[in-house]
């Protein structure tokens, strides 16, 4: 037992170096994704191995080309109500955050509002029935809502 598990302790220790070698050669740093100071808020691959990313640095937002050749700064945005507004649309991008729920459920809500054949059959005034039911289904869904916040 002491044996097999002296081999498995070399191997993964040689594993290990490999990869620090390697990453060194290429010019990688082992670093994490984002830090206090920095941090990655969007990647976009434009090429196969062409990037742009979306990066806060402080209270800056930079947009940063990411190349074969190397990273390139494109832009650098400074003004707050610009990076407030970049970082509430990075936020709200994000699939668990409470924005994207909240788009998902008004895109169910106008599909089955379109969807809805009876309207045809329940009178003259279309007009009226659709203001109604978009009521009633606008205080169902802030009912929703309100439950959400509540918990």
């Amino acid at each position: 037992m002491l044996n097999t598990l002296t081999a498995l302790g070399v191997v993964i220790g040689i594993i290990l170096l490999l990869r620090g070698g390697l990453q060194r050669m290429k010019g990688r740093v082992a670093a994490p994704a984002s830090t206090s100071v920095l941090e990655v808020l969007s990647r976009v691959s434009i090429a196969p191995r062409n990037h742009v990313l979306l990066m806060r640095l402080g209270s800056r937002i930079l947009v940063v080309g990411d190349s074969p050749a190397g990273l390139r700064t494109l832009a650098d945005i400074a003004d707050p109500e610009e990076v407030a507004g970049l970082l509430a649309a990075v936020v709200a991008a994000k699939p668990n955050s409470i924005s994207a729920g909240f788009s998902q459920m008004i895109g169910r809500f106008q599909g089955a509002y379109h969807d809805d054949a009876r309207v045809a059959d329940e009178g003259n005034d279309t007009a009226e029935l659709h203001v109604d039911r978009a009521r009633d289904r606008l205080s169902s869904l802030l009912s929703r809502v309100r439950s959400m916040s509540s918990r």
